[in-house]
């Protein structure tokens, strides 16, 4: 965490909390392709007519999937890093640097010789060629995708497609574990958001500027992306091919395909539940908000009172908003599962073509909805996916200007 300055103090540089190399704070899912999948699950059966494609339909898929792969590659390359203030910028790595977004260059010079160390690395095209194959191989398991691009494809053929998907998460998921990110990509602000004192800002050079539009869509978008059910869709699409037998289902098939669901909504609701908060310690801790207090999961009672604020806990408490968010959450889940091709020909074989037109056009009118009613009443938990990351610290190579003493 950046180091503040003590008031009226030397110049004493702050610590660069660059992270340990081969190590990252980052969990599995925020590396792998979670945001795209959802935008890809949400529009898949809306752009693909559910696997009867006209040509319109055969341009509008393409066009998605090749935006999709590119979003895969571009957020690889993204970093969030702090400066000396506590503000946080959003990047881009390039070849010689990284390139904040809401400074000039101008602005950055300052700070040049750090923003070299973050330059564009081997390890970056590693992830960025990795998360894309897991997109392609996700997407390429969509069942009305199979039908509009391989519609005379080989039973061999789509056996690979239908198993594809799971082996390629499992393998780039180790090859996440053993060389992890440093990087923060564009996430969740886990900054604390009080305004400062207005006393803060009595000098009106030192007052904090505006963020630039693009910076604003960027942290905007991220927040959205971390309260809608990203991880859930992921497991899901990553996993309905094999379960469903791509539509052809057996007995076992629709036990699997339903428990599969079920489980997955389940976490949507749970998650919704689910609150970060930081104990006497310094530590970051997990807990789940029950409507008496917050509890933290692998503390005993004895153990929350010594570590913990009381009212804080009580503070922290269920409340009418998370079951708000966790109904819009879990409805968004299961109108976008619900559209996959193989499960509507699983459950719904017989489904007369109105019912398939609310199958397919729902999930992105739920997306929709959702969305606004996440802008409108926002949460304030930070759940068990959420981005913790301490981010880097980009001091100053410029020395502080002498403070003329006031007569």
């Amino acid at each position: 965490m950046a180091a503040k300055n003590a008031a009226g103090g030397g110049a004493a540089a702050p610590t660069v909390a660059t992270p340990t190399p081969g190590t990252s704070n980052k969990n599995l899912l925020q590396q792998l392709p979670a945001g795209p999948v959802l935008a890809f699950q949400a529009l898949a059966a809306t752009f693909t007519n559910q696997g009867k494609c006209l040509t319109s339909n055969l341009w509008l898929t393409a066009g998605l999937v090749t935006f999709l792969s590119a979003t895969c590659i571009f957020f690889s390359f993204t970093d969030t890093v702090k400066d000396e203030s506590g503000k946080l910028h959003k990047g881009v790595a390039l070849p010689g640097r990284l390139h904040l977004v809401d400074l000039t260059r101008k602005e950055q010079k300052a700070m040049a010789s750090e923003l070299k160390k973050r330059g564009l690395k081997p390890v970056d095209w590693v992830h960025a060629f990795m998360s894309l194959v897991v997109f392609l191989t996700i997407a390429g398991g969509d069942v009305g995708l199979q039908n509009c691009f391989f519609p005379f494809a080989t039973d061999d053929t789509r056996q690979l497609l239908r198993n594809l998907p799971l082996g390629m998460a499992v393998m780039t998921s180790f090859l996440f574990m053993i060389f992890p990110t440093t990087r923060a990509g564009i996430r969740f602000d886990n900054n604390n958001t009080t305004p400062e004192p207005a006393a803060e800002k009595s000098d009106g050079a030192a007052a904090k500027k505006e963020g630039k539009p693009v910076d604003k869509v960027l942290t905007s978008s991220a927040n959205l992306l971390q309260l809608l059910p990203t991880g859930p869709v992921l497991a899901f699409q990553t996993l309905a091919a094999s379960f469903t037998n791509q539509g052809k289902c057996y007995h076992s098939n629709l036990i699997l395909t339903a428990g599969l669901v079920t489980f997955l909504g389940a976490t949507c609701i749970f998650s919704s539940f689910t609150d970060c908060v930081t104990d006497r310690n310094g530590k970051v801790r997990k807990g789940v908000a029950l409507p008496s207090q917050l509890h933290i999961i692998g503390l005993s009672k004895k153990e929350e009172r010594e570590l913990f604020d009381h009212n804080l806990l009580r503070e922290k408490k269920l409340k009418v908003i998370d079951w708000v968010h966790a109904f819009f959450t879990a409805v968004v889940f299961l109108t976008i599962a619900f559209s996959d091709v193989g499960l509507q020909n699983c459950f719904f074989p017989k489904a007369d073509d109105d019912a398939r037109q609310l199958l397919k056009n729902l999930p992105l009118g739920m997306a929709v909805m959702s969305s606004f009613v996440f802008i409108i009443f926002p949460t304030t938990r930070k759940g068990i996916g959420f981005d913790d990351t301490e981010y880097t610290v980009i001091p100053s190579s410029d020395p502080a200007p002498a403070t003329k003493p006031v007569p």
